[in-house]
């Protein structure tokens, strides 16, 4: 994914591709949220998940679920690496997967 500095505070994206029946489908009507794990094997609670806004892509089908990350951005995270995870909320589904990469702060 990326490494940032303790110091530095800026948006952290994980890209999604909805996709049903072979077509995207656009789930910025849900909502989205984003949670960072230090541990590769350990999934989220649900007091683990911080919201996310929705970013915009250039690539068909595919939507990117933003968090503002470092001092006074939505969550602030210790000096390590951390696993994210996206959760997209989109009644009746809650889709809760892994996002790609991990995520170092130095």
């Amino acid at each position: 994914m990326t490494d940032i500095p303790h110091t530095s505070t800026e948006y952290i994206t994980v890209e999604i591709n909805a996709i049903a029946n072979g077509q995207p489908v656009d789930p910025t009507s849900g909502s989205a949220a984003l949670a960072f794990l230090a541990g590769a094997d350990t999934e989220p609670d649900e007091s683990d998940w911080v919201p996310a806004t929705w970013g915009t892509s250039s690539r068909r089908g595919v939507y990117q679920a933003c968090c503002l990350v470092g001092p006074g951005g939505t969550v602030a995270l210790d000096p390590g690496q951390w696993w994210p995870w996206v959760r997209v909320q989109l009644p009746p589904e809650d889709v809760q997967r892994r996002a790609v990469g991990t995520l170092t702060i130095t």
